[in-house]
């Protein structure tokens, strides 16, 4: 288990530096995935909720879900720590879900500490945007990393309204 996290981490970071550096502010991530020329993934969607009870739920969960440490097991023996930081940035006319990491063992972060705030570097990006009075857009801009998609279903759910809950930031590897 080790091993194949240490290759994967290996193999995006090779891919991220290969396209520049690694996303270290929001607009690096946007802008990686706009120019078509990294494996950054944007999903859009619209929701039929209104602007600002979104971005209400959204942010709530930032903050109390998305802003941990999470401890990785290996053989049922402590590993390493995880440390996700989420935040959220409100406005009238768009806000923004950011959500970084640290992992103290990663590849990416030893080969690129000189570059990485204290926070970590981006892995999700989404943006929040009005459509109208009843429906809200979101635009979501995520770097490659196994179970990733656990955050972003959750997203799904706290737009939507349907789904308050956490996600398992112990899948994402």
């Amino acid at each position: 288990m080790k091993i194949q996290s240490l290759l994967f981490a290996t193999g995006i970071s090779l891919l991220l530096s290969g396209c520049g550096n690694i996303p270290v502010t929001p607009d690096e991530l946007r802008q990686k995935a706009k120019n078509n020329k990294s494996f950054i993934k944007t999903e859009t969607f619209t929701v039929n909720r209104p602007y600002k009870k979104v971005v209400a739920t959204v942010k709530s969960r930032t903050y109390k879900c998305l802003d941990k440490s999470v401890e990785t097991k290996i053989n049922g023996k402590s590993d390493h720590f995880t440390h996700y930081k989420g935040t959220f940035v409100s406005g009238r006319k768009m806000s923004e879900l950011h959500l970084q990491l640290i992992d103290e063992n990663s590849v990416i972060i030893a080969n690129n500490k000189a570059n990485i705030g204290k926070d970590g570097w981006y892995i999700l990006v989404t943006d929040i945007r009005p459509v109208d009075k009843k429906n809200t857009r979101l635009d979501i801009y995520r770097a490659p990393r196994m179970g990733i998609g656990v955050v972003v279903s959750a997203i799904h759910n706290w737009a939507k309204g349907s789904n308050k809950g956490c996600p398992d930031l112990t899948k994402m590897r």
